[in-house]
């Protein structure tokens, strides 16, 4: 096919790719903190400036408290949406 000029290469699957060593490599893909499932990185690079480590999404429900604070509602209403099932 070479000889030919035919442009060729493997076909991967998605489960091919977490064992890519070149995708390994420029960290195109890496695990998320803590964790040893994979997500694709972003293709930009800053020189100088390390790029952030993949995080998994915070659990449902996690900052509702925070959120709730913040508009105004004090905790004691925020514990008895808590309560009704509401919030997380």
């Amino acid at each position: 096919m070479h000889e030919a000029g035919v442009t060729f290469g493997p076909v991967a699957t998605p489960a091919d790719l977490a064992h890519d060593r070149q995708a390994r490599a420029v960290e195109a893909l890496a695990p998320f903190e803590g964790t040893d499932m994979l997500t694709i990185m972003s293709p930009f690079h800053v020189e100088g400036s390390p790029k952030a480590r993949p995080r998994l999404a915070a659990e449902i429900g996690a900052h509702s408290a925070e959120v709730l604070a913040e508009a105004g509602y004090d905790p004691a209403y925020i514990a008895r949406l808590r309560g009704l099932g509401v919030v997380g």
